[in-house]
């Protein structure tokens, strides 16, 4: 329960004990968090090391390679820049698929607008 401060204020004049049954009930529920917290820490520090959950349950353990890193670069060659094939505008062979009928509903799509998208197989 979250109090403006100018009520906190007014309570405080008029009713010092409501101040202090807020108080005491903000910090029960503070000890009830604190407990919660500690226990979820406690489960989170739990893997098939220190506990008798199955290697399988280990959620947080990165796997982690036993070989030593290499000392080649990733890319190819050295002083080869490499290349990409890009579309062509002309390509050798068109192939034009046109649906007739929803696979899904099995609605006519003869009237609606057909979508392009192209793609280029090497």
């Amino acid at each position: 329960m979250v109090l403006e401060r100018d009520v906190l204020l007014g309570l405080c004049r008029n009713d010092p004990e409501a101040v202090v049954r807020i108080a005491e009930g903000q910090d029960a529920r503070i000890r009830e968090l604190e407990a919660r917290l500690s226990e979820l820490e406690a489960r989170l520090g739990m893997n098939s090391g220190n506990s008798n959950m199955p290697p399988s349950m280990d959620v947080f353990a990165k796997p982690r390679s036993l070989r030593p890193r290499g000392e080649r670069r990733v890319e190819g060659q050295v002083g080869h820049s490499g290349h990409t094939l890009l579309q062509v505008d002309d390509p050798d062979v068109v192939i034009i698929h046109t649906v007739d009928v929803c696979d899904g509903r099995g609605a006519s799509l003869v009237n609606v607008p057909a979508t392009i998208e192209r793609r280029q197989v090497f």
